[in-house]
């Protein structure tokens, strides 16, 4: 965590339902998609999304049964999930 104490998550484009972006993890960039959840209270409109990341494509390996073998119960598993909430306010 020292080197890398951030991770960036940018959205490029919203198309047919589906936002596509890039997650920066440790120094790698992959793409991310997610299926939107958009909500509007007021002048408020919020986007809800979550994803499945794989860590083993940001060279995160450790204790991982797809690069090690006879982990048994210390392997520990590839994705993980991330949620967020996105909110923008429109001002007139």
């Amino acid at each position: 965590m020292k080197n890398y104490p951030t991770a960036i998550l940018q959205f490029e484009q919203a198309a047919t339902g589906v936002i596509s972006g890039e997650l920066l993890l440790k120094g790698v960039t992959g793409e991310v998609r997610f299926l939107p959840k958009v909500q509007k209270k007021g002048n408020q409109v919020i986007v809800l999304g979550d994803a499945t990341i794989d860590r083993t494509k940001y060279g995160i390996k450790y204790n991982s049964s797809s690069y090690f073998q006879d982990l048994g119960n210390y392997a520990i598993k590839n994705d993980f999930d991330i949620a967020f909430e996105l909110v923008y306010v429109v001002v007139e």
